[in-house]
């Protein structure tokens, strides 16, 4: 039906795919309301345009995760090198 490709939280330049899904979704708001419209308009009109546009931003906004800071980027970085590279010391 609709899918989001969407950050991945926690990571930069990776990227999730996320589904508009009826089960998934059950708990979801903005998700219901956008099969709400898709469950009483067949197609996307010009008359019914606007209303999923509203409905679409207001879904998108609820599963793309916030930003991270810069600490927490620093954190993510310094964990993974130490992954990559056990016998390097940063000092």
């Amino acid at each position: 039906m609709l899918s989001a490709v969407i950050p991945a939280e926690g990571w930069t330049d990776a990227y999730r795919t996320v589904p508009l899904c009826p089960d998934c979704d059950q708990d979801r708001p903005t998700a219901q309301a956008l099969l709400a419209f898709f469950a009483a308009h067949e197609r996307i009109e010009d008359e019914t345009v606007e209303e999923f546009a509203r409905l679409l931003r207001t879904w998108l906004e609820d599963i793309v995760p916030s930003g991270i800071d810069d600490d927490t980027a620093r954190t993510i970085v310094a964990a993974w090198t130490a992954q990559l590279f056990p016998d390097n010391d940063p000092e």
